[in-house]
């Protein structure tokens, strides 16, 4: 008995730790990813691929492992899937290729999918009234990866050379990782749920040609038929795998789900602010490491300053919004908490639009857009819950996992279309100014949309709550409808 008691107070913890080795796994390369381009002598835009193929593997694996677990045992796949990231990060640290290290970046895009299956372990095994606690830990713990990940690439790789040193880091870390994955219940019995193996690989294929065609656009050109070629052939795809979702019996992604509107206003919110956190990341990062006197803009810092002094106040600030969050919504609403991370984000993006010329304007504007994002993606799991029955918050909070992925993964893949080098004079080879305030344009108009699809959910969810039938106080609790939950 004392061992039935003594798990649920370890599990939390436990998962906690897995969700915070995810972020650090995820910011560890952002302050380097220029200094792995210059070592492996490859330019920007195809080292900008160990973002863009990590977050395209965390997009297509993330359901399959979601349905692996419902299927298998959420227990064994969690440790697979750990293992599977140990092995990717002891090749990424051991050969120096960018083939081999963009392969390897797909193994650790696996660690993704564990998020949402430890939000679906929290709704199994965590009873109901601590369940919006627990959330709120493990999105601190997201915050906080992504904190110690900046200060762990400035400290181990402060001049930006050695940037195998982040990923023996990684290995350390996901070894210990790997006791705790006994800390999971066993699942004892085998779900009939299948694998839609066919709408995996029908995924792959269209978010793959999708960022393609946004990472190349910039080497190609928006007008080329090789850019239209690819962006056709990714809508196509998508067509094709909607009609096979819809037609299967177990879908990868349920259609039905995602037609829902509050889940589709939730999902494209989760779109933008992807984009926009992750567009600000990767320009902002690159934008102060500029060297000032040679280009006219630009901070001049180096790697180490990147990350301690641009980065992790934004990091620090988020995680302390994400511990917040949780009182923050049952105070006052998820949409509520929504509109007003969206407001915040719209400030700080607009600030990086208008003014980027002094360190604070960097720092600040970093800083609201972590505020925000943590907010959102504290605010998401609950609502998400509240608007679908218990049946389906797992497919709910994977579809969810899924468009973050694809928004931070189509962020990385404009930005390297825009962060082009040109030659400027004698000042050799640098990103022009306008590629840089163009991002800034873009990361401004997806938090201006969030904002709108935010303003729309509270609007739905109070028309929802007022139109929802009361049951007759002898109506079996069964029978009642399901109330909106904020």
């Amino acid at each position: 008995m004392s061992t039935a008691r003594r798990a649920p107070a370890l599990l939390v913890p436990a998962l906690a730790f897995m969700a915070t080795t995810l972020t650090i796994m995820q910011t560890l390369v952002i302050p380097v990813l220029p200094s792995i381009g210059k070592e492996l002598r490859v330019p920007d835009s195809e080292a900008a691929w160990v973002v863009t193929a990590n977050l395209m593997s965390a997009t297509i694996f993330t359901p399959l492992v979601g349905r692996l677990a419902d299927r298998y045992d959420k227990r064994l796949v969690v440790l697979v899937v750990t293992c599977l990231v140990v092995i990717g990060s002891a090749v990424a640290a051991l050969v120096p290729m960018l083939g081999v290290l963009v392969a390897a970046r797909v193994l650790q895009g696996l660690h993704y999918a564990l998020y949402p299956v430890a939000v679906a372990i929290v709704r199994e095994q965590v009873p109901e009234p601590r369940q919006g606690r627990a959330f709120g830990v493990l999105s601190a713990g997201l915050a906080a990866g992504g904190m110690l990940g900046l200060v762990v690439a400035g400290v181990l790789v402060p001049d930006g050379a050695g940037y195998q040193k982040i990923f023996w880091f990684g290995l350390a870390l996901n070894l210990a990782a790997i006791p705790l994955c006994f800390v999971i219940p066993a699942q004892r019995k085998r779900s009939e749920v299948r694998v839609d193996w066919a709408g995996a690989l029908v995924l792959a294929v269209a978010s793959g040609l999708l960022l393609l065609g946004l990472s190349r656009s910039g080497e190609w050109g928006w007008h080329s038929t090789a850019t239209w070629s690819c962006m056709a052939g990714s809508v196509l795809a998508l067509y094709l795998w909607l009609l096979l979702e819809s037609k299967v019996k177990f879908p990868l992604i349920s259609v039905r789900v995602l037609a829902s509107p509050a889940v589709l206003l939730l999902n494209v919110a989760t779109v933008c602010t992807g984009f926009a956190i992750y567009l600000v990341y990767m320009t902002g990062i690159a934008f102060v490491q500029v060297p000032a006197d040679s280009a006219g803009y630009g901070l001049g810092a180096s790697v180490f300053d990147a990350s301690m002094v641009y980065l992790l106040p934004g990091a620090v600030a988020g995680a302390v919004a994400a511990l917040a969050g949780g009182a923050l919504i049952d105070r006052f609403g998820g949409p509520a908490i929504l509109l007003a991370a969206a407001l915040i984000g719209l400030a700080g993006s607009g600030l990086l639009l208008l003014a980027h010329t002094e360190p604070w304007h960097l720092i600040l504007s970093i800083a609201a857009a972590n505020v925000a994002a943590s907010l959102v993606f504290t605010a998401i799991p609950p609502v998400l819950n509240g608007h679908v029955d218990a049946a389906t918050t797992g497919v709910a909070n994977s579809l969810n996992a899924v468009t973050r992925n694809l928004g931070s993964a189509a962020a990385t893949a404009v930005a390297a279309s825009l962060l082009v080098p040109v030659q400027q004079g004698s000042n050799g080879f640098l990103v022009p100014l306008g590629a840089f305030e163009w991002s800034f344009v873009l990361a401004t108009a997806a938090t201006g949309f969030t904002l709108v699809l935010a303003a729309g959910l509270l609007v739905y969810s109070l028309l929802t709550a007022r139109q929802a039938p009361s049951a007759p106080p002898d109506t079996a609790d069964e029978k009642r409808p399901q109330p909106v939950r904020d």
